[in-house]
């Protein structure tokens, strides 16, 4: 029998001023799955993470997280939000930022174990010589691997990622991609995006979005014109028939 899901959604729906983001929600995510949410800008895909990290409250339907609602969770997930949504400019270092991750008071003492896992995460995603560096002297890809490195710094159990690869050149995304791979031996991955390039051979569920939810398991198509666009091992989604 297999295990309960880590992210259940049932008949969800959301509105901002009345008009409809989504509608009949029903999807499941479980334990160790790498799993893409696609669809275009203004579909719905952030609105629908921000649901399951418990910041918006659907106005129907079921939400639970390790089986229990999105805010008695928050723990056992680590978030990665679009890092345009940051001040550039804040006059932090990239060790204060992966800090907030376990949101401890800046400026205060730290201990040793904390130390140690901010260093620690930063050497696991390749940006261990930044952690002096001021965050707002960094790069794109830079930028982001920092916050994923603040996400990790939790040891969560699911990572949630809204448009990872946003102001990337290709190299970085490959580099990005391989990392979301690696972090997939030991957490369940949800990748929020509009980029088909994140549909890679190690996902096995695509999620559509766009106000409603389609859910579809991935298949082999045509790799070479994929490989070819995207650099690496592609597949296609399959709309199977219910």
């Amino acid at each position: 029998m297999r295990e309960s899901p880590v992210v259940s959604l049932r008949n969800v729906s959301f509105k901002y001023n009345h008009v409809p983001v989504l509608e009949g929600v029903n999807f499941f995510v479980h334990e160790g799955e790498f799993v893409t949410v696609l669809g275009p800008n203004g579909g719905g895909k952030t609105t629908l993470i921000k649901i399951i990290l418990g910041l918006l409250k659907p106005h129907t339907g079921k939400v639970t997280v390790f089986g229990k609602p999105p805010m008695y969770s928050r723990k056992r997930m680590g978030y990665v939000p679009q890092y345009t949504l940051f001040d550039r400019q804040f006059p932090v270092t990239v060790g204060e930022v992966v800090l907030t991750g376990l949101l401890t008071k800046l400026g205060g003492f730290l201990t040793r174990d904390e130390k140690v896992s901010v260093s620690h995460v930063l050497e696991e995603v390749d940006a261990g010589d930044l952690k002096d560096r001021p965050f707002a002297d960094l790069s794109g890809g830079q930028r982001q691997k920092v916050l994923i490195a603040r996400a990790l710094v939790s040891n969560p159990d699911i990572l949630l990622l809204d448009e990872p690869t946003n102001s990337v050149d290709t190299g970085t995304e490959n580099k990005l991609l391989n990392l979301l791979k690696e972090l997939n031996r030991r957490m369940t991955i949800f990748v929020v995006t509009h980029d088909m390039g994140l549909v890679s051979d190690n996902v096995k569920k695509v999620i559509c979005v766009n106000r409603v939810v389609r859910v579809h398991p991935t298949s082999e198509i045509s790799q070479e014109l994929f490989e070819g666009l995207y650099g690496r091992s592609m597949q296609l989604v399959r709309h199977d028939k219910v």
